[in-house]
């Protein structure tokens, strides 16, 4: 370690010209300090890496899924972060429903709804499968949020197809 040099006190005094040399401060508690904050600094950079979404998807050559209409709602995603659904597979005579993205009474709510009709008639909460279809106009972001709000509910069976033209015809009669 190093250590603070001074001259022999009773030396200098003798000395007609005095020499002063300035005291050297140990440096050994600075070089731990800059590895302790370097040792934080990579730890903490390691925890905040970004996480992803992993999406299952079916094989192409695979059969079709076959869903019950009682166990299937379909959301149709607009581009203001509003979305359109309706229960059932096909829009045959559906009523479309508007409702936001984000909130507690949004989509997350007709989702918990539904959730809780096909556990009390199938007997589980998971059989319950998410027709999402994103508008062209629909941005990346509104996406996500339907994607997040499949994983905050715990919703493990959806797919996102393109809406076809009687979904279209629906969402621009609604707005």
């Amino acid at each position: 370690m190093a250590q603070i040099e001074l001259n022999n006190i009773r030396e200098q005094k003798n000395k007609a010209s005095r020499l002063h040399k300035r005291p050297l401060p140990d440096m050994t508690p600075m070089v731990d300090l800059g590895f302790l904050l370097i040792t934080f600094f990579i730890f903490t950079s390691r925890l905040s890496e970004p996480s992803k979404l992993n999406l299952i998807l079916p094989k192409e050559d695979g059969p079709p899924i076959n869903v019950m209409d009682s166990k299937t709602i379909t959301v149709l995603l607009l581009e203001d972060k509003r979305a359109g659904w309706y229960d059932g597979q096909t829009a045959i005579e559906p009523k479309l429903q508007l409702t936001s993205l984000s909130g507690n009474n949004g989509l997350r709510k007709i989702l918990l709804q539904k959730r809780e009709k096909v556990k009390s008639k199938w007997g589980d909460a998971h059989e319950m499968f998410v027709i999402i279809k994103p508008a062209k106009e629909t941005n990346y972001q509104a996406l996500v949020d339907v994607l997040d709000e499949m994983l905050i509910n715990d919703i493990t069976r959806y797919t996102i197809i393109d809406p076809d033209k009687t979904d279209m015809k629906m969402l621009y009669s609604n707005q």
